[in-house]
């Protein structure tokens, strides 16, 4: 749904258009670029969906339907509010999606409030704006607790036989390396420097499933959005642009 030519040449086209302003990001926060890519294009294909609800209809309604969120939702309108306010944005006219997230990197107002930042100095904070969108998804990270130190998100990990069943997988599990290698046989593909605890990650095919080991900064990718599949996506997708970007000059 997301790794497809034209969302990679999209992705291309936008580091290389904001190459500075991604530098940047990387060395006030430590946040590799490949990964606030990876983002962009999994969230709005970089600019191209950013949503068509008006957020206040989406959150006032979502507010008042009397079901398990409506709390949330109601918190959500009131931080909406202040978000407009104080960066001086009409609430009337800001477009986002179907659960009230907005701008490139879609941020719902609590987000907003929490972790955006105006990284082009203008005097306003701009989700629609891919620089203020490209300084915000690298704070939310460094808020997150991403280390600039480790380079390495998830690693290819290879097992004997086809279909790992007997252990639990996802983002939120963490294994000693070491269990893992002398319990199960499970081991990276590549050497792995990173000695911390690792999630086990499992992708199901038709005929196998894939192992990979997932480092800290992975599951800081997941908190995000808190789904093993979505921090693989935006993992493969910003590995496969960076790849092409490079590869190609």
């Amino acid at each position: 749904m997301f790794i497809y030519e034209r969302n990679i040449q999209r992705g291309i086209k936008f580091w290389s258009e904001h190459e500075n302003t991604l530098n940047r990001a990387y060395h006030e926060y430590g946040v590799l670029p490949e990964y606030i890519v990876g983002i962009l294009g999994v969230e709005t294909a970089y600019g191209v969906n950013f949503g068509k609800k008006k957020v206040i209809d989406v959150l006032t309604t979502k507010s008042m339907l009397n079901d398990r969120r409506e709390g949330f939702y109601t918190k959500q309108l009131e931080k909406f509010l202040i978000m407009a306010r104080d960066s001086n944005l009409d609430p009337s006219n800001l477009m986002g999606s179907d659960s009230g997230a907005m701008g490139y990197g879609q941020f719902i107002p609590s987000s907003y409030l929490d972790f955006a930042v105006d990284f082009n100095q203008d005097g306003v904070t701009d989700l629609w704006n891919p620089e203020d969108a490209i300084g915000s998804i690298a704070n939310y990270f460094y808020q997150n607790g991403w280390k600039s130190s480790l380079r390495e998100v998830a690693i290819r990990a290879q097992y004997k036989g086809s279909r790992c069943r007997k252990l639990t997988t996802g983002y939120k599990t963490k294994y000693s390396q070491h269990k893992l290698r002398k319990a199960h046989g499970i081991i990276p593909r590549q050497p792995l420097h990173y000695q911390g605890a690792v999630s086990l990650i499992k992708l199901p095919k038709y005929s196998y499933d894939e192992l990979w080991l997932g480092t800290h900064n992975f599951r800081v990718i997941t908190t995000y959005n808190h789904d093993t599949f979505y921090g693989m996506v935006v993992h493969q997708l910003g590995e496969e642009i960076k790849y092409r970007r490079y590869s190609s000059n």
